[in-house]
């Protein structure tokens, strides 16, 4: 991928997500990971924040450690938000300065739990893969939010939604 590629995720996803000079970022996505390199490492450079990435995942710690470095802003996927779920609830889960969570995809219920539990809305409205990322996604303030849905084309791209034999569909995606 383009140093290009890498600058355009970063900045998307942190204007998506409303990043500002007094963010800290928190992750713990491997750097094999794409998601990890176009977004975790390239986002704090684009937006000049400081950013605390962990080597590994944990469910358990990851609250806590962001908690311990004074995050205001996490990176997950969906699977590791699944996790975090899983883990055995504590006094402590809304102990913690973190406003804003990418972490997609996450059901319905997921995402209502992750909010009543940690008192943060988790963002999904995103979808990207590593050829293209994002392709689509909705800004958190943006009042076409959807969080059965996956955002809203990327502003650099041209996207359209087919059906099954690859003929665009008449209307807006809803």
């Amino acid at each position: 991928a383009s140093h290009g590629y890498y600058c355009r995720s970063g900045e998307l996803i942190g204007a998506a997500l409303e990043v500002t000079e007094n963010d800290i970022l928190f992750a713990g996505l491997p750097l094999f990971h794409a998601g990890a390199r176009l977004v975790t490492v390239t986002l704090p450079l684009v937006y000049g924040i400081p950013a605390y990435l962990q080597g590994s995942f944990s469910a358990r710690a990851y609250f806590p450690r962001a908690r311990e470095v004074g995050a205001t802003l996490m990176i997950a996927v969906g699977a590791m938000g699944a996790a975090i779920l899983a883990t055995e609830p504590s006094d402590s889960d809304r102990d913690h300065k973190v406003t804003r969570i990418m972490c997609a995809p996450l059901s319905l219920e997921s995402q209502e739990t992750f909010r009543n539990r940690f008192g943060v809305d988790p963002w999904v409205d995103i979808f990207g893969q590593t050829e293209c990322m994002p392709t689509t996604l909705t800004s958190l303030s943006s009042s076409q939010r959807d969080p059965n849905g996956c955002g809203i084309g990327a502003p650099d791209l041209e996207v359209a939604l087919l059906d099954d034999e690859g003929y665009v569909l008449d209307g807006e995606a809803t």
